[in-house]
């Protein structure tokens, strides 16, 4: 397209945009997706031929999965998890994939319940102003924390990428994979890379 979308919070007070500028830097449109809020963010920006969807945590609690127009229109619609109240832990939507074969969008969430981390992945049917969720899969290893932070898919298969602790004060990443249907096909752990938390 020859064009650059930007996002992030304004410094002192944390308002959260998107912007889309053109080859030569000129602002085409600009969206404010929050108020005021200390830990407001953006994760991600996903352009298809017809929307933007744009990923974060909103007000530093609310994870949320945001369809926005081309031309800076809506939010048409928005996914919004709520946190945990007692624990004040955020939640939080990463980058979605976009399914090859129907155009569903495949995205992965993780928050917090009391002092265990849950990561979900979620199908989404795109309905243009609203969505329907057609499938949510909770991916846990036995551990007080899994945390998904990425998903890609193909024909086949879908990825998920992430980490757990491994019992010893580190997170161990992994890869999950299933088929279309929801059906696990392999799981796969890899040492840590000598971090306190290691991401794909």
């Amino acid at each position: 397209e020859g064009y650059v979308y930007a996002a992030g919070p304004l410094p002192f007070c944390p308002y959260t945009y998107i912007v889309k500028l053109d080859q030569g830097g000129n602002v085409k449109w600009q969206k404010r997706l929050s108020g005021c809020y200390v830990g407001d963010r953006i994760n991600s920006i996903t352009v298809t031929a017809d929307a933007v969807y744009v990923t974060g945590t909103m007000n530093g609690t609310f994870g949320f999965l945001k369809k926005l127009g081309k031309g800076g229109e809506g939010p048409h619609w928005s996914i919004d998890l709520n946190y945990d109240l007692a624990y004040l832990e955020p939640t939080a939507f990463y980058k979605p994939a976009i399914d090859p074969i129907d155009g569903t969008l495949w995205a992965v969430a993780s928050y917090r319940n009391g002092v265990d981390t849950k990561t979900h992945l979620y199908r989404i049917k795109d309905l243009g102003t609203s969505y329907e969720i057609q499938g949510n899969v909770q991916l846990k290893y036995g551990s007080l924390e899994t945390r998904g932070c990425a998903v890609a898919v193909d024909a086949d298969t879908v990825y998920v990428a992430g980490s757990t602790w491994d019992g010893g004060g580190t997170l161990v990443p992994w890869i999950y994979g299933q088929d279309r249907k929801g059906n696990s096909s392999f799981t796969n752990r890899y040492s840590s890379f000598g971090g306190w938390r290691s991401f794909f």
